[in-house]
């Protein structure tokens, strides 16, 4: 089976049958190309497992959407430029997109487990009565079930800031790139990117 492309179309640019802009750029990454839509005014994501050629930016075949990619496109001055664009935007987002994916590992995959349980005894309890799953909690911890309880709060708390944190970088760093408008200024976005290491931890 082919992979998965998720192509950026300009709605005001038609092929000859009038039904799917021209290809400004693909990705295999969702994400990515919802980040890429954001920044293109009348652009549309079309998702195909057709066979996709970089190169020209054309594919044939029907996709998901049930639309035909076919060529004929009118080239404009206008076209040319958000293909431009999206080009240049593409290598920004591939990073921003590693770098988000490494730390969402991090905190839903390692943490999700956690989370959920201290929330459910967090629930269940009250200053005057610990759940008994806090209680087991504090007795493998060796902790009193008082400091278990105030424990289990700040893990939830610095967890949700933790990922405050991370979506106002990540929508940071989405918009910067999408302000890019040459490889220079792109490859400037990805250097402070890449200062954090991981955005936030």
């Amino acid at each position: 089976m082919n992979a998965v492309w998720y192509l950026l179309t300009d709605n005001l640019s038609r092929n000859h049958a009038g039904r799917v802009g021209g290809v400004l750029g693909g990705v295999q990454d969702m994400v990515v190309a919802q980040q890429l839509r954001r920044g293109i005014m009348d652009s549309d994501i079309f998702v195909t497992r057709e066979a996709y050629d970089p190169a020209s930016e054309t594919c044939t075949g029907i996709g998901t959407k049930g639309l035909c990619v076919l060529p004929g496109i009118e080239r404009t001055e206008a076209f040319l430029s958000k293909r431009a664009l999206v080009q240049i935007r593409i290598s920004g987002f591939v990073v921003w997109r590693q770098i988000i994916t490494a730390e969402l590992q991090l905190q839903y995959i390692f943490y999700t487990d956690t989370d959920l349980y201290f929330a459910q005894e967090i629930a269940k309890s009250t200053s005057e009565s610990i759940s008994e799953g806090l209680m087991d909690y504090a007795y493998m911890a060796e902790l009193q079930p008082m400091e278990a309880f105030e424990y289990a709060k700040l893990y939830a708390e610095e967890q949700r800031d933790k990922r405050l944190m991370l979506h106002a970088l990540a929508e940071k760093y989405s918009r910067k790139i999408n302000a890019c408008s040459t490889q220079t200024e792109v490859n400037a976005v990805c250097t402070e990117m890449k200062k954090y290491g991981r955005f936030y931890g």
